[in-house]
């Protein structure tokens, strides 16, 4: 029984598509590529960028990973936002946008079943990139630019169950890793 065990997760563990860094590709997320690209384009042209945490401690470790990296990279023109549970409700909604917003928001932990502030962002032509991790309702999926959450049956990451911290990183790491293959004064921030 032993034996079959290690064979197993030896035959796992191979079968993972590791970036050999020990880290398994970030662009094995659906939509982490195309979102990656996105925010790389916006900041060349130092778009304003708004990050919508959460009040809970795995919303605020993943808008922490977002402004430090961003921090990292020196670019000054992104802010991050956590809507006030008792005044705004949970994540981002369309009232919240209203008071805050940007051409560019993502999401940190929250946002997979924010349908309408999604919909207010196609009205006022706003990009909207969703990271979360939490289940999806119905297998339905905001009409956002491009939703990262392991949750999608169409996304080919490792593991489903993970943390928005985690989706966070990976975003950030998938844009680090992009902006390396790259000639921009961005990527001369990228060692």
């Amino acid at each position: 029984m032993k034996q079959k065990l290690k064979a197993q997760m030896k035959e796992r563990v191979a079968s993972i598509a590791y970036n050999g860094k020990g880290f398994p590709s970030p662009f094995l997320f659906k939509d982490l590529k195309k979102a990656a690209l996105k925010i790389i384009e916006e900041m060349e042209k130092r778009t304003e960028i708004l990050v919508v945490g959460d009040y809970d401690a795995d919303g605020v470790i993943s808008s922490t990973i977002m402004a430090k990296f961003f921090a990292s990279l020196n670019y000054k023109h992104a802010r991050v936002a956590i809507p006030n549970r008792f005044r705004d409700g949970y994540g981002i909604s369309k009232q919240f946008l209203e008071k805050h917003h940007a051409p560019l928001i993502i999401t940190v932990d929250n946002g997979i079943n924010a349908f309408e502030a999604a919909q207010f962002c196609k009205e006022k032509n706003y990009t909207l990139i969703i990271t979360d991790h939490h289940c999806l309702q119905d297998d339905a999926i905001p009409d956002a630019y491009a939703v990262i959450n392991p949750q999608q049956p169409d996304c080919h990451f490792i593991q489903k169950e993970v943390c928005g911290a985690l989706v966070a990183f990976y975003l950030c790491y998938g844009i680090h890793q992009l902006l390396k293959k790259e000639k921009t004064i961005l990527a001369s921030y990228c060692v």
